[in-house]
């Protein structure tokens, strides 16, 4: 799990865990412990700042909806890329322009919007967006961005927005 979000939300499973497991008394403190100390480097989350290719570096990140968007952009600035290739994709009853000003912030930065191919609730088209590249087709929006960040120094893909969307994605990188 790379973003500090991640950890905040596992730190939280974990309490959650010890509350539970103290109130039902399922496992002995110690065993308790010695599962979470076992299970947690395990526990991977498809789709959620999630590496997919490294040359270049592809992350695809299900950020859904605004304060989702913000943490995940905080995270990849951490990494500290010189420039972001970012495809986004959203429903268009998530706040698809705030989310974009938030992408927005990012240094460098080279945005194009796509459609969801295969749903009615897929994001109206973003075209008069300043700064924004619209490509209907998100397989030819994915390619171009590839294409650009092979031309770019220090560049990373961040792929976002609907679950939907970034699972299609994850599928088409991992199969």
């Amino acid at each position: 799990m790379l973003g500090d979000f991640e950890m905040e939300d596992t730190g939280m499973a974990i309490q959650a865990f010890w509350v539970l497991n103290e109130q039902y008394q399922w496992l002995e403190r110690a065993q308790a412990a010695a599962l979470i100390y076992q299970e947690v480097p395990k526990v991977r989350w498809g789709g959620r700042l999630e590496l997919v290719q490294t040359d270049p570096p592809v992350l695809i990140d299900g950020a859904h909806n605004v304060p989702a968007i913000k943490r995940v952009i905080q995270a990849v600035q951490q990494f500290n890329y010189q420039s972001y290739e970012v495809v986004f994709s959203a429903y268009a009853d998530k706040e698809a322009s705030k989310m974009l000003e938030v992408v927005q912030k990012l240094p460098a930065v080279h945005i194009t919007v796509t459609n969801l191919t295969d749903t009615e609730r897929a994001t109206a088209p973003l075209k008069s967006q300043h700064g924004i590249t619209y490509q209907a087709n998100w397989q030819a929006a994915l390619k171009l961005a590839l294409v650009n960040a092979d031309h770019r120094r220090d560049c990373v893909v961040l792929v976002t927005g609907s679950l939907h969307f970034i699972s299609q994605v994850r599928t088409w990188f991992l199969g």
